[in-house]
């Protein structure tokens, strides 16, 4: 093995030979890697040595069959220049990792990334690979990763990274992609970052209807097939129906904004002018399930998702005139199957949509104010733990937001800011969709839960899903 200062060499496959699993080999002196070879054009290679500490490297062409990267002359590198070397390429291609060795810090080993890499879905030729184990997690040194780019540039990607507070990070430009360097507990944030900003927009939606005046919380009904919205203004809560047809479903709807079934055919609705959240039942009839706080009116109760246990959380901001607001902060509320209200979240500013994530074991909640996502593990129901923010956005890509948000059958959180941006579980943004009015709910529906409706101002939109949308939970009868 080599010990504190060795000669690095990489032994490429040529091109045109026949993709192979990715090999390596240490020797006393010589590192080989075996790799498919449109992996690392040698072009790139050669900048990253440069980007590097100036590390000058030439190319030999012994046979057809092999491409010999080496030195000029011998350049001899201590171990963490090797490691950043050696990392900045693999991580390109993302095919092999270097780490020192758990037993012998001095002594780096190699392993591949199959396992222990995190790889997002190909978009317009964006991929982004993420190593799970890094060297900055046995060292204080920085750590290289690697965002494919579509459009955006190095220089670009810099202003981005210092806008954000994110400028202990640099940013350096490869082919098709833009290198990442930074301290450890960072570059993930600043990596993610740059692929937030590169993402293309898709799009348009299709207009289903239009003529409203501003409309929001769509809701699929489960038993009739119908999907309902709200008319704010108008104090409506409407019905698109057979051959896209919309009829009024229920007027005066008393200001009703976020709507929501469950299994059962029931209807929850946000009553923002009466200050109530209320069920619906199949039959018309209307309960209402919550009005005061405290003995104090709510404000306007806004958005609402349901649990596993019967219970509803929703949001209860105010916008527009706050003279008669009884209330002396902007809440997130529980009410649990026996009709018991609690007060669950009072630091967010104005809190807007909610959504309890899939599992049941968390809930997500916007912050408009700040165009921010956060996420509050449930501890047990109507009692979370310290929320984290999940996301936030780059006002001048996407605009203010969110309002509305909902979740596919994978975790996926569909968020409505200017775009439709679509949040992987870990946070990551994975899909950008152009909605022609700026959004403002969202949801999922039809026979196969295969059609993403949103509410965008005046219109209402829709566009075909591959993912279906998570399922509606089902009514818990009061004890």
């Amino acid at each position: 093995m080599f010990g504190p200062r060795f000669t690095p060499w990489l032994l490429l496959a040529a091109i045109g030979a026949p993709a192979a699993p990715t090999r390596a080999q240490v020797e006393d002196d010589r590192i080989s890697l075996a790799m498919d070879a449109d992996g690392l054009p040698l072009r790139e290679f050669m900048r990253l040595a440069q980007l590097l500490g100036g590390i000058t490297v030439t190319t030999e062409v012994p046979g057809a069959e092999a491409r010999v990267i080496e030195p000029i002359q011998p350049v001899q590198m201590d171990r963490d220049q090797f490691v950043q070397l050696f990392e900045a390429v693999v991580y390109r291609i993302g095919l092999a990792c270097a780490r020192p060795n758990e037993n012998d810090p001095s002594k780096i080993e190699l392993a591949e990334l199959a396992d222990d890499a995190v790889r997002m879905p190909q978009t317009s030729g964006s991929r982004f690979i993420w190593p799970n184990e890094l060297r900055g997690k046995h060292g204080t040194g920085p750590v290289f990763t690697s965002v494919r780019v579509s459009s955006l540039t190095a220089s670009r990607a810099a202003a981005m990274l210092t806008s954000r507070g994110l400028d202990d990070c640099t940013v350096a430009a490869a082919s098709n992609a833009v290198l990442v360097q930074g301290p450890h507990d960072r570059v993930a944030a600043a990596a993610h970052y740059v692929q937030y900003v590169d993402l293309p927009t898709e799009g348009p939606m299709e207009k289903v209807a239009s003529g409203f005046t501003f409309v929001e919380g769509p809701a699929w009904d489960p038993h009739r097939h119908v999907l309902l919205f709200s008319d704010i203004p108008k104090n409506q809560i409407l019905e698109l129906g057979e051959k896209d047809r919309v009829r009024t479903f229920l007027e005066p709807s008393h200001g009703s904004n976020g709507l929501m079934f469950d299994t059962d055919g029931n209807l929850f609705a946000c009553c923002g002018y009466s200050r109530e959240l209320v069920r619906i039942a199949p039959d018309g009839s209307r309960t209402v399930l919550a009005s005061r706080f405290d003995e104090k009116l709510l404000n306007s109760p806004n958005d609402l998702a349901l649990d596993d246990h019967g219970g509803i959380y929703f949001t209860d901001p105010r916008y527009g005139n706050a003279d008669n607001v009884e209330q002396d902060k902007m809440c997130v509320y529980y009410v649990d199957r026996d009709g018991n209200l609690t007060r669950v979240i009072d630091s967010l500013q104005r809190p807007n949509g909610i959504v309890v994530s899939n599992d049941g074991r968390t809930i997500v909640v916007a912050e408009p104010n700040k165009r921010e996502i956060w996420s509050y593990p449930i501890r047990k129901p109507g009692v979370v733990d310290r929320g984290t923010r999940m996301f936030v956005s780059e006002k001048s890509i996407d605009g203010g937001g969110p309002d509305g948000m909902a979740y596919d059958v994978d975790g996926n959180l569909y968020a409505t800011y200017g775009n439709l941006l679509v949040l992987a579980p870990d946070g990551r943004v994975i899909r950008r969709i152009r909605v022609p009015e700026k959004p403002a709910n969202c949801t999922f529906g039809g026979r196969d839960n295969k059609t993403l409706f949103v509410t965008a101002r005046t219109s209402l939109y829709r566009m075909p899903s591959e993912i279906a949308g998570a399922p509606l939970r089902r009514r818990v009868q009061k004890r």
